[in-house]
């Protein structure tokens, strides 16, 4: 199974997991206990990685092996005023960032109800360097 996107919420106890193939196809969606999260994601394969951006730079610890996934890319969501100096936190952890994130505005009833910016990182390093 091909999967382009893998978009991550993370939560205390439970993660609801969605993947996308090549034609932005929903291949699945569904929750997985923190127990077997990191078997989860050690079987995909994908190309990119959304989730949102947590205070602690090194969260993927939480999720896999970070030696066994070096080279993915991933998009990071942020949903605060500070995302920028959050953003920047992660850079270490990638050969590359891309030079704008992408902005994301929620609308409901016609008013604007959240902001969010989404980065994108490229070629996942494996470790944190300074």
């Amino acid at each position: 199974m091909k999967i382009k996107l893998l978009g991550i919420d993370l939560a205390k106890n439970v993660f609801q997991i969605c993947a996308l193939n090549q034609a932005n196809k929903v291949l699945f969606n569904r929750s997985v206990r923190r127990a077997q999260f990191r078997s989860t994601i050690a079987k995909l394969e994908p190309t990119t990685i959304a989730t949102t951006l947590s205070h602690r730079y090194d969260q993927y610890r939480l999720w896999f092996k970070a030696e066994k996934h070096i080279g993915w890319d991933a998009l990071f969501i942020v949903e605060n005023k500070r995302h920028q100096e959050r953003a920047e936190r992660y850079r270490p952890l990638f050969d590359k960032m891309g030079p704008q994130p992408v902005e994301i505005r929620i609308l409901r009833n016609g008013r604007l109800a959240q902001k969010l910016e989404v980065y994108k990182y490229f070629g996942f390093k494996g470790k944190y360097e300074e």
